[in-house]
């Protein structure tokens, strides 16, 4: 659905999305956890723009899969030592576990059924 929006997503949702204050902002939370977390995996990542900054900005490993591969490609490109994965957030598996995974904005409601809501949450787990 995204294919040909992908290079133009960035560009357009920098007109109505804070990347840095959204990073800020899951910084702050991470850093209340008991164990804190170093390794991130952003699941529906997009472009990879958030995990930059975490990355850049806060010192966070941070991987990322989405559905799209085309902001894959982006997202890897941006990130270059994380890794950013095609996968169905409902049916994925990764070679390693992650100390904290984000899913931002409304992207678990592609899950679209509660049947998917509950694989989604259940390959996130």
């Amino acid at each position: 659905m995204y294919a040909q929006f992908a290079r133009w997503y960035d560009f357009h949702y920098r007109s109505i999305r804070d990347y840095p204050a959204e990073a800020e902002r899951i910084a702050y939370i991470l850093e209340k956890f008991e164990t804190q977390p170093k390794d991130i995996l952003d699941v529906a990542c997009g472009t990879g723009e958030r995990a930059r900054i975490l990355t850049e900005t806060y010192g966070y490993s941070v991987d990322g899969i989405d559905l799209e591969p085309n902001f894959v490609e982006i997202a890897q490109s941006k990130n270059p030592g994380g890794e950013f994965t095609r996968a169905d957030m409902g049916s994925f598996t990764l070679p390693k576990q992650y100390d904290a995974i984000t899913c931002l904005f409304s992207l678990i409601g592609y899950s679209e059924t509660t049947t998917g809501l509950e694989s989604a949450l259940s390959y996130v787990a």
